[in-house]
């Protein structure tokens, strides 16, 4: 992953105003790693809200007070066996 060069001098921040078209010509003028960087930060931003918005809906769920550690493990112990299970399975075909 592409990381912003490290500056070391005080630099100017500009703010412009684009249309979509715009900008979209203006990520074509671009050499492939600036392409790149572009669309890496695009995907970033995508996680970013996708992992947000899952921890939002986790947190907007009650917890389940009725579960006991017993149970955890014995749901634990039962999807490991299935997957032993299916796997000596696919390997005796």
């Amino acid at each position: 992953m592409l990381s912003p060069p490290i500056l070391t001098e005080p630099t100017k921040v500009v703010s412009v105003t684009l249309t979509l078209d715009q900008l979209v010509a203006a990520i074509r003028q671009l050499d492939e790693p600036g392409r790149a960087r572009v669309a890496q930060t695009l995907l970033d931003l995508d996680r970013q809200a996708r992992w947000s918005s899952f921890i939002e809906r986790l947190y907007a769920h009650e917890p389940a007070d009725n579960i006991t550690d017993d149970m955890i493990n014995a749901e634990i112990k039962a999807v490991r066996e299935e997957g032993a299970a299916q796997r000596y399975t696919t390997r005796s075909h």
